[in-house]
């Protein structure tokens, strides 16, 4: 059986960052879950237009009939790569247009049912690091180790202005910022797979902690089998 470790948590907490090394440490495969809907995302848009929030049912159809149009996959030195219908879109997928919608996407049931399909199967092949909303919770529920990443929310907001260049004294901040609040509660507040952490998953808060301390933290709390 293979073994999944679960890192869960809000929006820019440092999952992404965290699970990649984590991954690395201990030789698992790296999935990122939010990935995974932003190609959703990326693909309905792309056939839909402005129409795809109001028509998500087609693209859910489209995906269930045929599953190898997104496919997950890995670069040879280890890093997370997502394929659409044979290309790469990797690099594509973190536009702010995306992280508009992404929320609306994630809350779709019959998504969640679709990308929870391509982890298991992914997970069931693999030792793997994946990060995400749910994964201890409704995706593995028996993973071999979960943990819960916090922060507070205007430090989440100064590292994702840092990340897109954007200045923290702009109107650009200000606008990021409420969009994690929003993004927050959009995420505890859905009707499917609310973000929730489980009480077997251990909590990190990252507010003060830099990411290599966070990496060691959670190696130093694996499991040894």
């Amino acid at each position: 059986m293979k073994k999944v470790l679960a890192i869960d948590g809000v929006a820019a907490s440092g999952k992404s960052s965290v699970a990649l090394k984590v991954g690395s440490a201990i030789s698992f495969r790296y999935i990122n879950s939010g990935a995974v809907y932003r190609a959703i995302a990326y693909y309905g848009i792309e056939k839909l237009g402005s129409h795809f929030p109001n028509q998500m049912g087609t693209i859910a159809k489209y995906l269930n009939d045929n599953p190898q149009t997104i496919q997950l996959n890995w670069k040879k030195n280890g890093a997370f790569a997502i394929y659409l219908s044979g290309k790469e879109i990797s690099d594509e997928l973190h536009s702010e247009f995306l992280s508009g919608i992404v929320s609306k996407v994630a809350a779709f049931k019959e998504f969640r049912l679709i990308v929870n399909h391509y982890l298991i199967k992914v997970g069931n092949r693999y030792d793997s690091v994946i990060d995400g909303r749910d994964i201890g919770q409704i995706v593995f529920p028996d993973a071999w180790a979960k943990f819960f990443l916090t922060a507070d929310v205007k430090i989440r907001a100064q590292r994702r202005a840092k990340q897109l260049g954007i200045e923290l004294t702009s109107p650009k901040f200000n606008e990021l910022l409420d969009s994690l609040k929003k993004r927050d509660y959009a995420d505890k507040n859905r009707k499917h797979a609310p973000l929730v952490k489980g009480e077997d998953a251990i909590p990190i808060d990252t507010t003060d902690t830099p990411l290599d301390q966070v990496v060691e933290l959670i190696l130093s709390k694996l499991p040894e089998s």
